[in-house]
Protein backbone atom coordinates (compact mmCIF):
# COMPACT_ATOMS: atom_id res chain seq x y z
CA UNK A 1 0.00 0.00 0.00
CA UNK A 2 1.48 3.32 -1.06
CA UNK A 3 1.75 6.19 1.38
CA UNK A 4 2.08 9.88 0.70
CA UNK A 5 5.39 11.50 1.51
CA UNK A 6 5.88 15.14 2.28
CA UNK A 7 8.16 17.16 0.00
CA UNK A 8 11.77 17.16 1.13
CA UNK A 9 11.88 20.97 1.10
CA UNK A 10 9.06 21.39 3.63
CA UNK A 11 10.06 21.63 7.30
CA UNK A 12 9.03 18.76 9.53
CA UNK A 13 5.91 19.09 11.67
CA UNK A 14 8.16 19.56 14.70
CA UNK A 15 9.76 22.66 13.21
CA UNK A 16 6.55 24.28 11.98
CA UNK A 17 4.51 26.89 13.78
CA UNK A 18 0.89 25.72 14.39
CA UNK A 19 -0.41 28.08 11.68
CA UNK A 20 2.08 26.63 9.19
CA UNK A 21 1.01 23.11 10.15
CA UNK A 22 -2.53 23.94 9.03
CA UNK A 23 -1.22 25.19 5.70
CA UNK A 24 1.22 22.29 5.20
CA UNK A 25 -0.44 19.26 6.79
CA UNK A 26 1.47 16.06 7.37
CA UNK A 27 0.94 13.19 4.93
CA UNK A 28 -2.31 11.30 5.38
CA UNK A 29 -1.85 8.08 7.39
CA UNK A 30 -2.71 4.77 5.79
CA UNK A 31 -6.19 3.28 6.16
CA UNK A 32 -4.78 0.51 8.34
CA UNK A 33 -3.18 2.99 10.74
CA UNK A 34 -6.38 5.03 10.85
CA UNK A 35 -8.35 1.90 11.78
CA UNK A 36 -5.85 0.88 14.46
CA UNK A 37 -5.89 4.36 16.02
CA UNK A 38 -9.69 4.44 15.92
CA UNK A 39 -9.92 1.01 17.60
CA UNK A 40 -7.39 2.05 20.26
CA UNK A 41 -9.32 5.24 21.01
CA UNK A 42 -12.59 3.30 21.24
CA UNK A 43 -11.02 0.85 23.68
CA UNK A 44 -9.41 3.56 25.80
CA UNK A 45 -12.32 6.02 25.89
CA UNK A 46 -14.93 3.27 26.05
CA UNK A 47 -13.35 1.73 29.12
CA UNK A 48 -12.77 5.02 30.96
CA UNK A 49 -16.00 4.94 32.95
CA UNK A 50 -15.60 1.30 34.01
CA UNK A 51 -11.93 1.91 34.93
CA UNK A 52 -12.95 4.86 37.11
CA UNK A 53 -15.64 2.77 38.81
CA UNK A 54 -13.16 -0.05 39.49
CA UNK A 55 -10.42 2.31 40.71
CA UNK A 56 -12.79 3.97 43.15
CA UNK A 57 -13.08 0.66 45.01
CA UNK A 58 -9.51 1.13 46.27
CA UNK A 59 -8.72 4.85 46.13
CA UNK A 60 -10.48 8.08 47.05
CA UNK A 61 -11.74 9.98 43.96
CA UNK A 62 -9.31 12.91 43.96
CA UNK A 63 -6.30 10.71 44.72
CA UNK A 64 -7.24 8.36 41.88
CA UNK A 65 -7.83 11.25 39.46
CA UNK A 66 -4.53 12.85 40.51
CA UNK A 67 -2.58 9.63 39.91
CA UNK A 68 -4.27 9.15 36.53
CA UNK A 69 -3.51 12.64 35.28
CA UNK A 70 0.00 12.78 36.75
CA UNK A 71 0.78 9.58 34.84
CA UNK A 72 -0.73 11.04 31.65
CA UNK A 73 1.25 14.26 32.12
CA UNK A 74 4.51 12.34 32.47
CA UNK A 75 3.74 10.24 29.39
CA UNK A 76 2.86 13.29 27.30
CA UNK A 77 5.94 15.10 28.60
CA UNK A 78 8.15 12.26 27.38
CA UNK A 79 6.44 12.42 23.96
CA UNK A 80 6.92 16.21 23.76
CA UNK A 81 10.63 15.89 24.56
CA UNK A 82 11.20 12.84 22.34
CA UNK A 83 9.47 14.45 19.34
CA UNK A 84 10.99 17.90 20.02
CA UNK A 85 7.64 19.66 19.98
CA UNK A 86 7.80 23.39 20.63
CA UNK A 87 5.67 24.58 23.52
CA UNK A 88 4.00 28.00 23.50
CA UNK A 89 6.19 30.82 24.75
CA UNK A 90 3.72 33.67 25.18
CA UNK A 91 2.12 34.53 28.50
CA UNK A 92 -1.29 34.86 26.83
CA UNK A 93 -1.01 31.34 25.36
CA UNK A 94 -0.09 29.84 28.73
CA UNK A 95 -2.88 31.73 30.49
CA UNK A 96 -5.41 30.34 28.02
CA UNK A 97 -3.98 26.82 28.32
CA UNK A 98 -4.03 26.91 32.13
CA UNK A 99 -7.55 28.34 32.29
CA UNK A 100 -8.89 25.85 29.75
CA UNK A 101 -7.06 22.94 31.36
CA UNK A 102 -8.30 23.88 34.80
CA UNK A 103 -11.94 24.04 33.73
CA UNK A 104 -12.08 21.24 31.18
CA UNK A 105 -9.77 18.76 32.89
CA UNK A 106 -9.27 19.52 36.59
CA UNK A 107 -12.77 20.61 37.56
CA UNK A 108 -14.53 18.33 35.08
CA UNK A 109 -12.73 15.13 36.03
CA UNK A 110 -12.67 15.89 39.75
CA UNK A 111 -16.46 16.05 39.57
CA UNK A 112 -16.66 12.94 37.37
CA UNK A 113 -14.49 10.88 39.73
CA UNK A 114 -16.41 12.14 42.76
CA UNK A 115 -19.81 11.64 41.15
CA UNK A 116 -19.12 8.14 39.94
CA UNK A 117 -19.09 6.99 43.57
CA UNK A 118 -22.86 7.54 43.53
CA UNK A 119 -23.95 6.63 39.97
CA UNK A 120 -23.33 3.74 37.59
CA UNK A 121 -20.50 3.88 35.07
CA UNK A 122 -23.10 3.69 32.26
CA UNK A 123 -24.92 6.77 33.52
CA UNK A 124 -21.57 8.57 33.88
CA UNK A 125 -20.77 7.69 30.25
CA UNK A 126 -24.16 8.94 29.06
CA UNK A 127 -23.86 12.20 31.02
CA UNK A 128 -20.38 12.75 29.64
CA UNK A 129 -21.65 12.13 26.12
CA UNK A 130 -23.90 15.20 26.48
CA UNK A 131 -20.85 17.52 26.47
CA UNK A 132 -20.89 18.00 22.66
CA UNK A 133 -24.59 18.85 22.87
CA UNK A 134 -23.71 21.80 25.11
CA UNK A 135 -20.63 22.65 23.07
CA UNK A 136 -22.50 23.01 19.78
CA UNK A 137 -24.35 26.24 20.60
CA UNK A 138 -21.28 27.70 22.31
CA UNK A 139 -19.09 26.95 19.30
CA UNK A 140 -21.74 28.41 17.00
CA UNK A 141 -21.83 31.60 19.04
CA UNK A 142 -18.12 32.14 19.62
CA UNK A 143 -16.38 30.43 16.68
CA UNK A 144 -17.38 31.80 13.30
CA UNK A 145 -15.84 28.78 11.57
CA UNK A 146 -18.16 26.41 13.48
CA UNK A 147 -21.75 27.12 12.42
CA UNK A 148 -24.47 24.94 13.92
CA UNK A 149 -25.71 22.65 11.17
CA UNK A 150 -28.35 19.95 11.10
CA UNK A 151 -25.61 17.45 10.25
CA UNK A 152 -23.60 18.33 13.38
CA UNK A 153 -26.70 18.26 15.59
CA UNK A 154 -27.77 14.95 14.07
CA UNK A 155 -24.32 13.48 14.65
CA UNK A 156 -24.30 14.51 18.30
CA UNK A 157 -27.82 13.17 18.87
CA UNK A 158 -26.98 9.91 17.08
CA UNK A 159 -23.86 9.52 19.23
CA UNK A 160 -25.85 10.22 22.39
CA UNK A 161 -28.47 7.66 21.36
CA UNK A 162 -25.70 5.13 20.66
CA UNK A 163 -24.21 5.61 24.13
CA UNK A 164 -27.71 5.22 25.56
CA UNK A 165 -28.19 1.93 23.73
CA UNK A 166 -24.76 0.55 24.65
CA UNK A 167 -25.21 1.39 28.34
CA UNK A 168 -28.99 0.88 28.55
CA UNK A 169 -28.58 -1.83 31.17
CA UNK A 170 -26.53 0.46 33.41
CA UNK A 171 -28.46 3.72 33.34
CA UNK A 172 -29.74 3.49 36.90
CA UNK A 173 -28.43 5.91 39.50
CA UNK A 174 -26.98 3.06 41.55
CA UNK A 175 -23.45 3.66 42.69
CA UNK A 176 -22.52 -0.01 42.54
Amino acid sequence: MATLESPTTAPSAREQHPREMLQNPAPRPTRRLQLLVWLALCAIWGSTWLAIKLGLQDLPPLTFAGIRFATATLLLGVIVVARSFHLPTGRQDWTLLLYTGFLSITVNYALVFWGEQYISSGLAALLSATVPLFGLPLAHRYLTSEPLTSRKLGGVLLGLAGIGVVFSGELGASGS
